[in-house]
């Protein structure tokens, strides 16, 4: 793993659009998504790139 990514979404809403775009975003670079973590009501995602590993939380659960 080289790097760790903490975002912040607004609401679940934000959270999932977060990791929506991030999926996308890693298929265009050829990049492999190899897993995700979180269901699409989540206020917490994983997402798993390999080197990168992507966390998306609501403000609430980051500051718990």
């Amino acid at each position: 793993m080289e790097a760790i990514i903490v975002a912040t979404g607004r609401s679940i809403q934000h959270v999932r659009g977060i990791a929506n775009n991030i999926k996308i975003e890693a298929k265009r670079l050829n990049m492999m998504v190899l897993g995700i973590e979180g269901s699409e009501f989540s206020e917490w995602v994983l997402i798993d790139l390999g080197e990168v590993i992507v966390h998306i939380m609501t403000e609430k659960t980051r500051a718990f």
